[in-house]
């Protein structure tokens, strides 16, 4: 099940499909090169995560509305996803009806033939409702709980991540959040890595991937990964790392980093992570739950 739209034209616009495809294009690069005319837009953020699907129709085969043509393109919004998938999404649809002077053709709303100008944020909210009854009627011990407001401050977070990295420099790590999961348990655990002892930024997490450089007994240097508890990380060099503008984060700064390498070179980490931590894939991650 999924949450569908279509888009409509004024009559006689001077907007071809080709004028869609090249927006579409520009907005959804191809992942892999595709000859001729592209008609489906899988969108990905690897940024958040967030994917929705979009479908270019041949226009002519699609009746004529009332001082209205049918563009042929349609949207579609699975549900059983987080919330911020919605928030995401409906900011492209947002951005779409602007840039290109489209109508929206809602089959959920209450006049689903007429075209309208859609309010972003109360489409957003129509399809979290009906999300939230799915994520409900469908949650099984596959799925993992998290709340809203944690899962919406790591997609702000994530979608933001590349601009935090422009602001502050080359010379800092910025981390992507990722999810994952406790193996053969429900328990959902958030995670970032860190080139450790990099200057970098700490959103809050559960655990955080780092490499060591360490000597074998031939004294050859490996690198050694493992976890570690954010927990843990706060109490042996939570001095060094300093407040941050964006709500929820720290830093470590540049001048701190050298004395961040000297506290932490003798942290034990749990190298057997992958063991007993899985990825949690976005079908699994839920923001309700009966």
């Amino acid at each position: 099940m999924s949450y569908d739209l279509s888009f409509a034209k004024i009559k006689g616009q001077p907007l071809s499909s080709r004028d869609i495809i090249s927006y579409l294009e520009a907005k959804i690069p191809a992942t892999i090169p595709e000859q001729g005319l592209r008609s489906d837009f899988n969108y990905h953020n690897e940024n958040t995560g967030v994917y929705f699907f979009l479908e270019l129709d041949e226009a002519d085969k699609v009746p004529v509305l009332m001082g209205f043509e049918h563009t042929g393109l349609s949207f579609n919004l699975s549900f059983m996803r987080p919330d911020f998938f919605g928030k995401e999404a409906f900011l492209f649809v947002k951005n779409l009806v602007a840039d290109l002077n489209l109508f929206v053709l809602n089959p959920q709303g209450e006049e689903p033939d007429i075209p309208q100008k859609p309010n972003a944020q109360l489409l957003y909210e129509e399809w979290r409702v009906t999300n939230s009854k799915f994520a409900v009627n469908y949650f099984d011990d596959k799925c993992c709980y998290m709340s809203p407001e944690v899962t919406d401050f790591i997609w702000e977070y994530n979608l933001r991540r590349s601009l935090i990295n422009e602001e502050l420099g080359k010379e800092y790590f910025v981390p992507r959040v990722s999810y994952f999961r406790r193996a053969g348990s429900q328990e959902p655990i958030r995670v970032c890595a860190w080139a450790f002892p990099d200057p970098a930024v700490f959103p809050e997490v559960d655990y955080v991937v780092m490499g060591r450089l360490r000597k074998n007994w031939w004294g050859r240097e490996r690198m050694e990964l493992g976890v570690v508890k954010f927990d843990t990380l706060l109490e042996q060099a939570g001095g060094l790392l300093a407040g941050f503008k964006e709500s929820g984060c720290r830093i470590l700064p540049v001048q701190h980093a050298p004395a961040a390498m000297q506290a932490l070179k003798g942290l034990e980490m749990d190298v057997t992570y992958k063991k007993w931590m899985e990825p949690l894939g976005m079908l699994h991650l839920q923001n309700y739950r009966p």
